[in-house]
């Protein structure tokens, strides 16, 4: 039998502490080979304007603040909606590990091979809808204001998005993602 990769692991379902280690060691053999530019380019992806459908990695400062129960200031999301002065994502980290590998092979299965093709999904609210009802979502889906970006956000390679949900860039303020986890 062929030796499994963590690809086919995500395939066989929600596996996280398993998932979490190899996403380690994964991201640790990616900061390696980050010395040389080329090749963290290669991890990132370009710094490319915000497009529905892509994952993104950015820095965030809430305008209301100080009005949230708590928030992250370094969102990982799939955007899917972009106005002129905001856009919106499903911020991945609001997600437990197992509930984002849910969410990414669904959305896998629904895109097919034009995903592969185009590196981007085609996500809508409309698409989304079904998600957001089942409250797997609901909490995740968060409005993002262009003037309160801190680090312009950086698109994470499609080849690389199976490994980015399991790595801890969550940055929370005012509560542990355990607790952010346990309520939903």
């Amino acid at each position: 039998m062929a030796k499994k990769n963590v690809f086919d692991v995500l395939a066989l379902g929600p596996q996280t502490s398993d998932n979490t280690k190899k996403a380690y060691d994964w991201y640790r053999t990616q900061v390696r080979k980050m010395v040389v530019p080329l090749a963290r380019a290669q991890l990132l992806g370009q710094r490319k304007p915000l497009r529905p459908g892509g994952m993104f990695l950015f820095a965030y400062d809430p305008k209301t603040k100080e009005d949230l129960p708590y928030y992250d200031t370094q969102p990982l999301i799939l955007c899917f909606r972009i106005e002129a002065d905001r856009f919106w994502g499903i911020n991945l980290h609001y997600l437990k590990p197992e509930d984002r590998a849910i969410i990414l092979r669904e959305l896998f299965a629904i895109a097919g091979s034009n995903f592969h093709q185009t590196h981007k999904m085609k996500l809508s609210w409309g698409l989304l809808g079904y998600y957001v009802k089942t409250k797997l979502l609901n909490h995740a889906v968060k409005q993002y204001l262009f003037d309160h970006v801190v680090i312009a956000p950086v698109m994470i390679d499609a080849a690389a998005w199976k490994m980015s949900i399991f790595l801890p860039t969550e940055s929370f303020v005012k509560a542990h993602r355990s607790t952010i986890w346990k309520d939903f």
